[in-house]
């Protein structure tokens, strides 16, 4: 089914589908919008494409207000959810469909709630727009889908638009041929923003919105728990990304933060207020021993704590420089080696997971550790 045919026949079908509420795999439109549509874009892609993964979607268990096809550079993102990408998005009422470059919306609706997030999603558009090099007199920056019941998501579709291209009509849609050049147009536009070096990644957008907590509560802090085993991925869905989410500095601080209010509560109910009284941040003096901050455990021995943080609820993999990982497996440190891991770090409420001697569980293959890059000296 070519792309011109996708598209009449989603919008001829999409509102009896829709009537179900309940996604239904085997009907028509089904098989059109999550495999027909994504594999005839996959096919425009070309050879050097294996980083792009088109999927489509109908909703979510529930039938969703209206369809989506999305392409997405697993170097920027693996989801709809967060990052950037191109995706096709219909109208509620089918009448429309536009091809269009958009923020991900659940990344600040997780952040904010669905009532504050559209102003969020939208300034973050806003500024990536502004790294865009598409010609302003052939794009839009606004679209038209939601209409009087569309619901938040379309809503929020429309504000995480960066740029699109003017809607297709779908009862008169160009040749297969102008589709076709309007897609391969749309990701090299997309290509070109991504590879901006100044451009910030919609995660540093995300972060750089919210304001600090003026008041922070004592974190409550639990035992590490290992991650259930991540699924096999296809070929080109895997590797280290380009611009990989790095934990900017207010997020650090925010995280090392908490686990100092921790630590000092810690030691004081434990009746160690001498030790409380000494903790070092060493990441505040510029000292880099290989961790953040020496502490000491309840039974007056010092641990070595370095944090690893994030906005989000859950941190699945971290980074460590090798400064990092000697200090995690050298014998003078690595039993007293501690990394803590900040969710919800610009928060009021921050929680703490403890991951004790990674070295060692690295050793016994609980956990794995892999290179993410190679220094290539070029000296003799």
């Amino acid at each position: 089914m070519e792309i011109r045919e996708c598209i009449e026949f989603v919008a001829k079908q999409w509102p009896a589908y829709r009537q179900g509420k309940t996604t239904n795999k085997t009907a028509p439109v089904y098989e059109a919008i999550v495999h027909n549509f994504p594999s005839e874009l996959s096919s425009f892609n070309g050879k050097d494409s294996a980083h792009l993964k088109v999927e489509g979607s109908t909703g979510r268990g529930n039938v969703s207000n209206a369809p989506w096809v999305a392409t997405f550079d697993t170097r920027i993102t693996q989801s709809a959810r967060d990052g950037y990408y191109p995706v096709y998005l219909f109208s509620s009422d089918c009448d429309r469909v536009y091809l269009s470059l958009a923020v991900g919306a659940t990344q600040f609706e997780r952040q904010y709630g669905r009532k504050k997030s559209l102003s969020k999603i939208a300034s973050a558009a806003s500024v990536l727009r502004r790294f865009c090099t598409a010609d302003d007199t052939d794009v839009i920056q606004e679209i038209d889908i939601a209409g009087p019941r569309g619901g938040w998501l379309l809503k929020a579709y429309e504000a995480g638009v960066i740029l699109a291209f003017p809607a297709y009509h779908t009862r008169s849609l160009p040749e297969g041929k102008q589709l076709e050049q309007d897609y391969r147009r749309m990701l090299r536009l997309y290509e070109d923003l991504i590879n901006v070096p100044s451009a910030p990644s919609v995660a540093e957008l995300l972060e750089a919105s919210i304001p600090l907590p003026t008041l922070v509560t004592v974190p409550v802090a639990m035992e590490f728990a290992k991650r259930p085993g991540k699924k096999e991925r296809g070929k080109g869905s895997g590797g280290n990304s380009k611009r990989r989410s790095t934990e900017s500095v207010k997020v650090g601080d925010a995280g090392e933060r908490a686990v100092m209010a921790y630590e000092i509560d810690k030691l004081t109910k434990a009746g160690h207020k001498d030790l409380a009284d000494n903790i070092k941040h060493d990441a505040a003096l510029r000292e880099y021993p290989g961790w953040d901050i020496s502490s000491y455990d309840n039974d007056r021995r010092p641990i070595f704590i370095e944090v690893k943080s994030t906005v989000g609820n859950v941190i699945n993999e971290i980074e460590l420089t090798p400064n990092e990982w000697r200090a995690a497996t050298c014998a003078e440190s690595s039993e007293s080696f501690h990394i803590y891991l900040v969710t919800n770090a610009l928060s009021s409420n921050p929680r703490i997971e403890i991951l004790r001697n990674p070295g060692e569980l690295v050793g016994n293959k609980t956990l794995e550790i892999t290179p993410s890059l190679w220094q290539l000296s070029l000296r003799g």
